[in-house]
């Protein structure tokens, strides 16, 4: 029965569960988020809605099952947020734990308990299952060299230290992982490492930790996984990531850290020590289910009657099929051990990765803050579920497949055979269900009903597989066979010509809106509580038990509701998304969360300013000057629109320029006591600020509305000086009668001549010059587009390499790019390529990176080669024979100057990096575009569609 009732609350008020004897009880955990920021689309797709919805469908087959989940919050991440935020950790974590479950229950995600890691019942089971591994001899100690800070006096954390990659040389990598290229890194790999707190340069000191000796366990471990892969059947990805650590060997892995905020060791040695965040997270799933029920342990310790089923990211494989598995063998009790791990890739946002550090994408929050449906969400998500590769959310996609699928397909099918029914006698059947006698002996009917049945065996296969997706595309094919059905039977003239057989089209039709509702209420609970509500059927009486007869009953879909039962009132299910709508989203959730509350909170205040302009200033001055303001009103909608077009050239927004004009003119009019006509004045007024413009005085303002009006008062400084003289070229006009055209040539003359003396005569006097954000105008606007164009890629020859005194993963090169002298390089590549091989070899060089330097030594580019997913081979980009150096790798159709350094404040390595990729023939490319030289194009040696970094 699905658990329609408590759809969306994070800890339904239920009776506890415990498992039951012969019955198939099935016990569900999704990767605990971490709570130290907002979780983002890609997060509750990779976790808790897939398992949401395998949770759901259990319920819905009569299975006993319970659904665990909650909040990560010890470890450094936490500390991490605590100091940049100025709080304590306990109440970042308050704070996160709320937000996740707020949004959790938006998105409808039923868990039966949703708890918190920093519990006083996770300590209590972490601690016992430690005591148990430090009984069995299972732990070993030793002494880490780990980084101190001297100004911070403690030893700092991984994410407490920031520094280059030495694979990549990104500069800001963290001291676990390092963001850009995805490689695992100790802090005292780091290049240049920073303290994250003091920005002081750490060093490295002796500290002892425990350890879990997992190659001693590797004999367990292994049968363990062998085992329960096939019987589990665990996806393609979570095999790879596991096989990818055993193949590397088993080490012992550290389960410690010098921390304050985590579980602390029950240890004397170690007691100022806490456990490490991956030793304790996994152990989270049963400190939870001990806040669910105190007999926890007929859920955790009952292998043989209960089935573990667990959800998550790509990222998190090894720690759950490896690391927690090996803690729960060491223990040598009889632990309830994974059965089934369900693995997706990476959801993207439409050209980038979402990133919950770097705030890109959209949020839990963003989500709750549209006019979406939470249902049109769930669909679109599952939809893209990222089962077997990484996926792309975009939101012309959403709009296709609302629009489309939903509206078009599930919803038309539904209001079609609903609305029917409930119009009026002679025109429908007034809302009853009519008979459908001899049904099965209608031809159309019948083989509705044979493929119906089909379809239910084929989605309750897939969904027992955890094949989410194909499950929910399966439910979504009944839908389009229900619209076939209907346009071919044309029951608008069957219940003309033939009411007997309009009946039973109707009232099979009825059938399958129920078993849609049903099939995709794991997946849209929300729609199916409409579509029941519309059908007039209590919630609770959707299953789809084998007891009960419901797979077999879906191939007779004109016995699924009763004859006579009255319908509810139909009403659309879903609204059409517009483009416009789409592409405001888009433009809202473009580029990172600061990035939006900046431009919120501009737009904002330019709003209250221009209000302010309108209610207070704009009534003085129609007070002091009505008739002349109006006329300027009316005769500046025409006459600025070339003086705006040019501002906008130069890059001001219309708000800016608007803002500025209002603001000098209203000083304007106040200031002189002449009676300027609109002409009059919109002859002096635009040639005055299209002189400004051109001279660099007034530029776009790219941050606060603060700005625009520090710059508009540093044009009236100017402007007071103008007024005088301007007046007296009226009165010059005035005198000499002049026309209007001859005094508009005066005027635009004594426009640009007058703005130069000022500035030259003030120059002296430290008044600013011609702004230099004003004179490369046209080079900010080209900057503002990043493309491979931007990147020099040459064609290099390595010339020597050496092993890299100082770091043994790394090769100290000199290659030859065309200039004068060979550029340095370092780069990690010892452990993937020979030193014999790296010697005076043809290579592509990335040569316009910010310089870094790799332990003591000045690299000056970076060598570019192709890795697998597992980043386990690693082959160079080789120019063809014939390139020559030094010259310039291009890309057919991306034209354009590279920078002549890459700001990395600006991104565009980041940017570009992830859409180079090899081809399935092996060639280099960015965006299918060859990397190409006078000789041909650039490839690699076995690699085909890996990244390039």
């Amino acid at each position: 029965m699905g658990d329609l009732e408590n759809s969306g609350k994070n800890n339904p008020p239920q009776n506890v569960k415990l498992p039951i004897p012969g019955k198939r009880n099935i016990l569900i955990t999704s990767a605990l988020p971490y709570v130290n920021n907002v979780p983002h689309l890609g997060n509750i797709i990779g976790c808790v809605l897939s398992a949401d919805v395998f949770a759901r469908y259990c319920r819905l087959r009569g299975y006993n099952v319970i659904y665990i989940c909650g909040t990560d919050e010890y470890g450094t991440a936490t500390e991490n947020k605590a100091l940049e935020e100025g709080v304590t950790p306990q109440e970042i974590c308050d704070k996160y734990h709320a937000i996740h479950k707020s949004i959790y229950e938006w998105f409808d995600i039923s868990f039966d308990k949703f708890g918190r890691t920093s519990s006083p019942e996770q300590t209590k089971v972490c601690q016992a299952i430690f005591k148990k591994l430090l009984e069995n001899n299972w732990l070993s100690e030793n002494t880490m060299q780990q980084l101190f800070c001297d100004t911070c006096q403690r030893f700092l954390a991984d994410r407490f230290v920031e520094g280059s990659c030495p694979h990549c040389n990104y500069d800001s990598a963290r001291g676990d992982q390092c963001e850009n290229c995805g490689k695992l890194l100790n802090p005292t790999e780091l290049l240049d490492p920073k303290c994250k707190v003091c920005k002081s340069a750490p060093h490295i000191r002796d500290t002892d930790h425990l350890f879990l000796e997992l190659p001693l366990l590797k004999d367990k471990l292994e049968a363990y996984i062998n085992e329960m892969s096939v019987a589990g059947g665990w996806s393609q990805n979570a095999i790879q990531a596991t096989n990818a650590w055993l193949r590397e060997g088993l080490k012992p892995r550290c389960i410690t850290r010098d921390l304050k905020w985590g579980v602390p060791v029950p240890h004397e040695k170690y007691k100022d020590k806490v456990f490490y965040v991956w030793f304790d997270a996994p152990i989270g799933y049963v400190s939870i289910t001990a806040c669910y029920t105190t007999e926890w342990e007929k859920w955790w310790k009952n292998p043989e009657e209960v089935e573990l089923f667990q959800f998550m990211g790509k990222d998190n494989v090894p720690f759950h099929t490896v690391m927690f598995p090996s803690t729960l063998l060491g223990t040598g009790e009889n632990w309830t051990l994974m059965k089934t791990i369900s693995v997706t890739e990476y959801l993207n946002y439409e050209s980038g990765k979402f990133s919950k550090s770097k705030g890109i994408g959209v949020f839990g929050n963003d989500a709750k803050d549209t006019n979406i449906p939470i249902e049109v969400w769930r669909y679109y998500l599952l939809t893209n579920r990222p089962e077997v590769s990484d996926a792309l959310f975009t939101w012309d996609d959403l709009r296709a497949k609302l629009n489309n699928e939903l509206l078009k397909n599930l919803g038309n099918f539904i209001n079609r055979v609903l609305n029917f029914i409930a119009k009026a006698p002679g025109l429908g059947y007034g809302s009853i269900l009519p008979d459908a006698q001899d049904a099965e002996s209608h031809p159309s009917t019948k083989a509705l009903g044979d493929k119906v049945g089909e379809l239910v065996e084929q989605y309750v296969e897939a969904m027992e597989k955890v094949k989410l997706k194909q499950g929910l595309k399966i439910a979504m094919a009944i839908s389009t066979e229900g619209n076939g059905y209907l346009q071919e039977n044309e029951f608008w003239r069957l219940y003309k010509d033939d009411q007997p057989t309009c009946s039973i089209v109707m009232r099979t039709s009825a059938g399958l809106v129920y078993l849609i509702a049903s099939l995709l209420e794991p997946f849209m609970p929300s729609f199916s509580i409409e579509v029941l509500k519309q059908l007039n059927l209590p919630l609770e009486q959707i299953s789809l038990c084998d007891e009960k007869g419901d797979i077999e009953r879906a191939k007779r879909p004109w016995e699924i509701l009763s004859a006579g039962h009255r319908i509810g009132t139909p009403k659309p299910l879903f609204k059409e998304l517009k483009e416009d709508e789409a592409e405001m989203y888009r433009g809202k959730f473009s580029g990172s969360q600061a990035d939006r509350a900046d431009r919120k909170l501009k737009e904002e205040a330019e709003a209250k300013i221009s209000e302010q302009l309108n209610k207070a200033k704009l009534s003085v001055v129609l007070e002091c000057f009505p008739s002349v303001y109006l006329d300027i009103l009316s005769l500046s909608k025409y006459v600025r629109q070339p003086f705006l077009l040019y501002a906008t050239l130069l890059g001001f927004s219309k708000v800016e320029f608007d803002l500025l004009f209002r603001t000098i003119l209203l000083h304007f009019l106040q200031l002189t006591n002449i009676r300027f006509n609109g002409a009059s004045f919109c002859c002096i007024l635009f040639p005055w600020l299209f002189s400004l413009i051109s001279n660099g005085w007034m530029s776009p303002v790219q941050s606060s509305t603060s700005e625009v009006n520090s710059q508009a008062s540093a044009v009236l400084s100017l402007f007071d000086t103008f007024i005088s003289i301007s007046a007296s070229v009226v009165s010059y006009r005035i005198q000499h009668q002049l026309s209007l055209i001859e005094f508009s040539i005066l005027n635009v003359v004594f426009c640009f001549v007058t703005p130069l003396t000022i500035v030259n005569g003030n120059a002296k006097k430290g008044k600013p010059k011609k702004s230099a954000q004003g004179a490369s105008k046209t080079a900010s606007l080209a900057e503002a587009e990043i493309s491979v164009s931007r990147l020099d890629i040459r064609v290099g020859l390595i010339k020597k390499a050496e092993k890299h005194s100082s770091a043994d993963s790394l090769y100290v090169e000199e290659i030859d790019v065309g200039e004068p002298q060979p550029r340095k390089v370092v780069s990690g590549l010892v452990k993937y390529i020979p030193l014999e091989k790296m010697q005076n070899r043809k290579v592509c060089v990335l040569c316009n990176l910010k310089p870094a330097n790799m332990r003591g030594v000045k690299s000056e580019a970076m060598v570019l080669c192709a890795s697998n997913s597992e980043d386990t081979k690693v082959e160079l980009v080789e120019p063809p024979e014939g390139a020559v150096i030094g010259e310039r790798v291009k890309f057919p159709g991306c034209e354009g100057s590279p920078d002549d350094q890459l700001n990395p404040k600006k991104k565009v390595w980041e940017t570009v990096q992830p859409d180079l990729r090899t081809d399935e023939e092996l060639v280099a490319c960015y965006k299918g575009i060859p990397f190409t030289t006078s000789a041909g194009v650039c490839k690699v040696s076995s690699l085909n569609e890996a990244k390039i970094r």
